[in-house]
């Protein structure tokens, strides 16, 4: 069986343009891969916690010394990159792929790019 990890980072979760374009591809890969399985990563409504010094101790512990926290955030972890792992095709809206602050001009221009070549072969 085959697996999709659909994630999706507009701030207006479903509701974004980008993310209505990667629903018309979830919904084509359906079609072509009817027993495949989707998951759904919605960072508007569950984001990502950004890397501070805590968390980054968390995996700089020990396994048998982490607090209760530090596991927490070490399993989190975890279960993310084993999304990414099952995933055998990965779709998401470039557009918004980090609609936070800080966010780096090159990294910003990549996505918008990416998501200009995105939105010509998939114009009607």
């Amino acid at each position: 069986m085959k697996t999709l990890l659909q994630i999706q980072s507009s701030i207006f979760s479903g509701g974004g343009q980008s993310s209505r374009l990667a629903e018309r591809f979830v919904a084509a890969w359906r079609a072509s891969n009817p027993g495949g399985k989707v998951i759904v990563r919605d960072l508007a409504t569950e984001p990502v916690p950004h890397l501070d010094a805590a968390r980054f101790g968390a995996f700089l512990a020990k396994p048998g010394e982490r607090t209760s926290t530090q596991q927490a955030v070490v399993d989190y972890s975890d279960t993310l990159i084993d999304e990414l792992k099952r995933a055998d095709v990965v779709a998401c809206d470039l557009v918004e792929l980090a609609p936070s602050p800080g966010l780096h001009h090159a990294d910003f221009t990549a996505a918008r790019l990416a998501y200009k070549m995105i939105g010509m072969r998939f114009r009607e």
